[in-house]
């Protein structure tokens, strides 16, 4: 599906691909975690691969797999800082203190711990990112 890069057409987009995937008989599980998943990478590259001032698109194909589900989701967004997908430090959060929880940084080691196969490709002014989410 062809989507724009927008906060509500990511929303529209999601709920979309689950009725999909539930209406394809695929356990609710793996709708939820694909959920969490493309939606943590369809947010950023509304966020920082367009940005609030630049319109886009953003494609993304969702085949079944054997115990799981495998995407592509390309943008002709900027590219990933180093040409690559973000490597940082995990950040650390105080279970006894939530208020002093960092508001972000946790999306890409999500998004590294539910998937497998991440792949990241910049080509042709393209990002293309491909994964698997699959059930244990």
């Amino acid at each position: 599906m062809r989507l724009g890069a927008t906060d509500r057409s990511v929303r529209a987009a999601l709920d979309r691909l689950c009725d999909r995937l539930d209406g394809a008989g695929v356990e609710p599980e793996l709708i939820d975690l694909s959920r969490i998943v493309l939606a943590e990478v369809l947010n950023n590259i509304v966020e920082h691969a367009y940005g609030p001032d630049r319109d886009g698109a953003i494609d993304l194909s969702v085949q079944m797999i054997p115990k799981g589900v495998r995407c592509c989701v390309m943008d002709d967004g900027a590219p990933m800082p180093d040409g690559d997908v973000p490597h940082t430090e995990r950040p650390v959060a105080d279970a006894g203190a939530p208020m002093t929880w960092p508001e972000g940084g946790f999306g890409w080691h999500l998004v590294r711990d539910l998937t497998s196969q991440l792949c990241y490709r910049r080509g042709a002014g393209r990002n293309d990112l491909t994964f698997e989410i699959t059930l244990p």
